[in-house]
């Protein structure tokens, strides 16, 4: 495969791996004295930040596992199988974000349309992801797939971030500090090694 496929491969890992999840989910470096106070917190909105925090969870582990074996070995039958997965699991994303409803919260609803938002952007993402692979049928058209793909998944870094700035932004502070607070949404802070 050629070096341009590979860099481009390791442009992927990168993408996914390190920026995506982390970004929605930064603390914004605030101190322990602002962020550990979690009985300051809402319950109904705890639980419901919690829970799409483990849906990322899930979701990243799904699209990085095979990351590491796609660079050591960039046969086309394992990046396929890789964006194959990737698809699929973006897709399940979408699904858990659709059926989250919304905390019984003041500003419950304005988080629901804040994931709303996100949802629509996040399945056309893998519109553009599933039409880049169905067009990739030669080598010749191998980097420009893994160029599109890998636009679509800056946007996603993208869209991510927005919607994370969104909910911490939303009145009275409850969703920064369930977010801040989150053992599931602690552990997306994490970042995903890209190497392998």
């Amino acid at each position: 495969m050629s070096k341009n496929v590979r860099n481009i491969l390791i442009g992927l890992g990168a993408v996914v791996g390190v920026f995506i999840v982390v970004q929605f989910f930064s603390d914004r470096g605030k101190s322990d004295s602002t962020t550990s106070n979690a009985s300051a917190t809402n319950q109904s909105t705890a639980v419901w930040v919690n829970d799409i925090c483990t849906s990322f969870a899930s979701w990243r582990h799904a699209v990085t596992a095979e990351i590491p074996n796609i660079k050591a070995n960039p046969s086309r039958g394992n990046i396929n199988d890789w964006l194959d997965n990737a698809k699929h699991s973006t897709q399940q994303l979408t699904q858990s974000l659709a059926e989250s409803g919304a905390p019984s919260t003041a500003a419950g609803q304005q988080a629901k349309s804040t994931l709303h938002t996100l949802q629509s952007e996040l399945k056309a993402d893998v519109t553009v992801i599933r039409d880049a692979v169905a067009g990739w049928t030669n080598a010749a058209g191998t980097v420009e797939a893994l160029a599109t793909i890998s636009t679509a998944l800056v946007s996603m870094r993208n869209e991510l971030k927005a919607s994370g700035d969104a909910l911490r932004a939303l009145p009275g502070g409850e969703f920064e500090q369930a977010i801040a607070s989150s053992p599931a949404c602690a552990d997306l802070r994490t970042p995903i090694s890209s190497t392998g």
